[in-house]
């Protein structure tokens, strides 16, 4: 939680969150994404500032946590026959490599990655398993999560999925209000430039990111 001094005093019962953060974010500059990455990403520790940034914020989807969310889902639901049971009960307990591994494998050899077969058996005994399946990846949402200082968080990210700008660390609670995987929303967000010397992606991602303490946003498409 990040604390700033009002102008007077006030009883938790009278402080209103959506004013105050409204408050604050008008006093603060807004950043581009790029502005805050090239200013700290030399940095080795940083004393935590509190920096405001604004642009398209992607949630997008991560192949490890889509398979497991295809088995949790299926595990779901009753009358799941015990040989793929097995199977799927074995799969969701294979780290993030293996999953990540046998994607990009049946990426490469066929193109894409289907789970069709697994829903074969569900398709016949549940109508409309199609759309009860988009509605909990909806709900879901299987992007990038990662532990720090025994606290989970969604990484977010500034700029499209394929051109990242800027990394952010969401509350694993503020799930909900993150842009589904097939979407995104213009964001502004003010947080906490911090340094992860471990981060989920460590090709990927840079140690740099900011740590979400206040989101202002809508949706824009998919």
């Amino acid at each position: 939680m990040v604390e700033y001094e009002t102008e007077f005093a006030v009883t938790p019962e009278e402080f209103d969150v959506h004013e105050e953060a409204e408050k604050l974010s008008n006093q603060l500059k807004v950043h581009s994404p790029s502005e805050v990455y090239e200013r700290f990403s030399d940095a080795k520790g940083i004393k935590q500032l509190i920096i405001q940034a604004a642009g398209e914020l992607y949630y997008p989807l991560w192949a490890p946590e889509y398979m497991r969310c295809i088995c949790r889902f299926l595990l779901s639901l009753p009358g799941v026959p015990e040989d793929l049971r097995r199977e799927l009960e074995e799969k969701l307990q294979l780290p993030d490599q293996a999953l990540q591994h046998e994607f990009a494998r049946a990426m490469e050899e066929r193109g894409e990655f289907s789970f069709a077969r697994y829903f074969v058996w569900a398709k016949k005994r549940y109508p409309g398993i199609d759309f009860d399946f988009r509605k909990y990846l909806s709900e879901e949402k299987p992007g990038i999560r990662t532990k720090l200082e025994g606290k989970e968080y969604c990484v977010a990210q500034f700029g499209h999925p394929s051109k990242p700008e800027l990394f952010l660390y969401f509350p694993v609670e503020a799930k909900k209000v993150l842009p589904p995987a097939n979407g995104y929303m213009y964001g502004k967000v003010i947080g906490i430039v911090s340094y992860n010397p471990n981060p989920p992606l460590p090709e990927l991602m840079p140690r740099i990111y900011l740590r979400a303490v206040c989101l202002f946003a809508r949706v824009l498409g998919s």
